[in-house]
């Protein structure tokens, strides 16, 4: 009987315009993956939200799921796609076996394993953390309250990006005709 496999994924802002490739680029890991090792997809979960905290309604519908059937498997890309500290232990200790992550390949990961990923992606949520507000720090130093923080070409996507270069394109054409 061929095991019903669904993928997860997880990028860790909900905000408009940030990590716009991270679910598309995880899915074509975990879809050639797949198809490496003769697995078919029958379900998609996804979050947009950090995986600090264990507050996300795919993770949840997800861990439903493989209670359905104990041959249920959920493949995702890396255990850092499943969260990032080892509060997310409880909920996965016992499901362990209906795990498969691309990183490990194609094996029923071992609890020293995640134990030990969990840990890693928990100190490199730390360190993106830091480095963030320090370069914030650095920024606000040297460029003081006007100090615009982010992407700027996000705001040119925005609406209001958009009706700004549209209004800024009228002004101009009009003092030329």
């Amino acid at each position: 009987m061929l095991k019903q496999i669904a993928i997860y994924v997880r990028k860790s802002s909900s905000a408009e315009g940030k990590q716009v490739n991270s679910h598309d680029r995880q899915i074509a890991d975990i879809e050639s993956f797949c198809k490496r090792n003769s697995m078919v997809i029958t379900k998609r979960f996804s979050d947009s939200a950090t995986g600090t905290n264990n507050k996300r309604p795919g993770f949840h519908k997800m861990l439903s799921w493989l209670d359905q059937n104990a041959d249920h498997v959920v493949v995702m890309n890396s255990v850092s796609r499943l969260a990032r500290n080892q509060s997310v232990w409880t909920h996965i200790e016992d499901r362990l076996t209906q795990f498969r992550f691309v990183e490990f390949g194609n094996q029923v990961p071992t609890h020293l394993m995640v134990g030990i990923f969990l840990s890693v992606a928990k100190e490199e949520s730390q360190k993106i953390s830091d480095r963030v507000k320090s370069a914030y720090r650095s920024l606000k130093e040297k460029h003081g309250e006007r100090l615009r923080w982010g992407n700027p070409n996000i705001g040119d996507l925005s609406a209001l990006g958009v009706q700004e270069r549209r209004r800024r394109m009228i002004e101009h054409w009009s003092e030329i005709l």
